[in-house]
């Protein structure tokens, strides 16, 4: 088991960009913020930090991580392969441990936009003076079962158990470190051993 801090860039909704009084335009300015607060938490007391937002006045934060917390940024899912310029690709290139990208398109395609974005975020790594060999892609598959093959035009992760499994294939192909297979609370699982269950039958067939 380890710890690392997951932080996805997903499209926020108006209920929760009211609720923290930020716009869109904001959100890649908190979230560096947020990065040079951890910075500064987990370095040596007294913690001293002014921000936009966060003041830290001669602090102390305990307890102190024993090594270096692993940072996984997400943004812009598969389709950050296709905008390879991008404010969010430059963070995770210069910031974080790795890239947590949502798989968003089945097959070949999905394998092609991962590959793209994720060859991207280590040259610009390598161009920051950073070990880009030491980052690791780590895909999230939300998933949505459906009774009946979901067709040709289907999302990634969204269709049958079978489809469901060609999409953890697509992750490996793709040079997924690792993969997180979120199965979601759905009306299609019965009882939660039967989410359990589809579970375990997950790990089982793709480690066959």
């Amino acid at each position: 088991m380890r710890l690392g801090l997951r932080l996805p860039q997903r499209l926020a909704t108006d209920d929760e960009l009211q609720a923290t009084g930020a716009t869109r335009a904001d959100r890649g300015r908190f979230l560096n913020e947020t990065l040079d607060v951890f910075d500064a938490a987990w370095g040596p007391d007294p913690v001293t930090f002014k921000g936009p937002r966060v003041t830290i006045d001669h602090a102390s934060v305990l307890p102190k991580p024993v090594s270096k917390i692993p940072v996984l940024l997400g943004g812009g899912g598969s389709n950050l392969g296709r905008a390879t310029s991008s404010k969010a690709l430059q963070r995770i290139a210069k910031r974080a441990d790795g890239w947590m990208p949502v798989l968003a398109t089945p097959g070949l395609v999905g394998v092609a936009e991962l590959r793209t974005g994720w060859d991207r975020i280590r040259e610009m790594a390598s161009e920051y003076g950073r070990e880009a060999s030491r980052m690791e892609m780590v895909v999230v598959g939300n998933v949505t079962f459906t009774e009946r093959d979901a067709g040709p035009d289907r999302s990634a992760f969204v269709g049958t158990f079978d489809q469901i499994m060609e999409d953890i294939d697509t992750a490996a192909q793709a040079g997924a470190d690792e993969l997180i297979v979120d199965l979601n609370l759905q009306d299609w699982f019965t009882s939660t051993g039967h989410m359990l269950e589809t579970a375990v039958e997950i790990r089982q067939r793709y480690a066959v």
